[in-house]
């Protein structure tokens, strides 16, 4: 059983927030997803307003000696952050991107398909933390875990599937 299967006993996630929006189908941001709130920007990168340099996602080197100092900083901060050196060959990113942008450039309804259900942890929809929040993301989601990698690709594409493992 995975850490987020015992989050679900906790914190179950009601179907309507597990369906993202249409991004195909709308004309403007709906009052669900528009969030009031903005970062503070002097807070994130408090040279900026000197510098007028633009704020970006923090860079984490993982053979920087202060790579965990470096990581919670940027989680406490930003929650998110960008790895490098991290062993990965440039070909298998480059897969993993293209079979990303492949799935998520399905039409909405062929991704209903592999729509996560309220009490799994794996397949289409808004990741888990949306429950968190009062508002709705701006995103769409796709986890895998396990051996979901083999049971949802069936579905998207019955006769060429392989490609996605």
């Amino acid at each position: 059983m995975s850490l987020l299967s015992n989050a679900d006993k906790d914190h179950p996630m009601q179907k309507h927030l597990i369906v993202p929006i249409d991004f195909s189908s709308i004309q403007r941001v709906p009052e669900s997803h528009i969030w009031a709130q903005c970062f503070d920007d002097s807070k994130i990168n408090p040279d900026n307003e000197k510098s007028g340099a633009s704020i970006s996602i923090p860079i984490i080197d993982l053979e920087d000696p202060k790579v965990l100092g470096l990581i919670f900083n940027a989680c406490e901060t930003w929650g998110m952050f960008q790895v490098i050196n991290h062993g990965v060959s440039k070909e298998l990113l480059d897969q993993v991107e293209f079979q990303t942008k492949k799935l998520f450039n399905l039409p909405f309804e062929k991704k209903m398909k592999v729509l996560r259900a309220p009490g799994e942890d794996t397949g289409y929809g808004y990741p888990r933390l949306a429950l968190f929040f009062s508002k709705k993301m701006w995103n769409e989601g796709f986890t895998i875990m396990g051996n979901s990698y083999h049971h949802h690709p069936k579905k998207l594409w019955p006769n060429s599937f392989e490609s996605f493992w």
